[in-house]
């Protein structure tokens, strides 16, 4: 499920922008399968950020997401076109910190939050296990009756 559509891209950044992005071959005309391509590869990195906090896919499409999958599919549309200007990685870069505050907890998408469990536990309790190291198995006496 791409976080943003043709459409949408498209009025973001102007048909004059989307021009000189996906029309590699100069007809005039924007391929839109390398536009769709780039959107589900935007929505792929962003969902590998949510990953690990949310169950994907999402419930719908947030609204905060779509902002950050048309930058990542315009960098990357840029990048593979050599069409790659400052604002284009300014943006990209926003978006990806953006995804790693969410990643991080520090951020979220306007829907029902995670809760927070401990890394490794499981079932969210707040048990601590201590365990024994295993015996030594070379000691200072081991050694001297070698």
């Amino acid at each position: 499920m791409s976080y943003a559509s043709i459409d949408e891209l498209t009025r973001a950044i102007g048909e004059d922008e989307l021009l000189t992005l996906a029309d590699p071959q100069h007809s005039g005309k924007a391929d839109l399968a390398l536009v769709q391509t780039a959107l589900d590869d935007a929505s792929a990195q962003i969902d590998g950020y949510l990953t690990m906090r949310y169950q994907l896919p999402l419930a719908g499409k947030p609204v905060v997401l779509r902002r950050q999958a048309i930058d990542i599919a315009v960098y990357l549309l840029a990048q593979s076109h050599a069409q790659l200007t400052e604002a284009i990685e300014t943006r990209y870069k926003h978006a990806v910190r953006f995804l790693e505050r969410v990643a991080d907890g520090k951020a979220g998408l306007g829907l029902a939050e995670p809760e927070a469990t401990n890394p490794g536990d499981a079932d969210g309790s707040d048990n601590v296990l201590f365990d024994a190291p295993p015996e030594r198995v070379m000691t200072r006496q081991n050694l001297r009756g070698m």
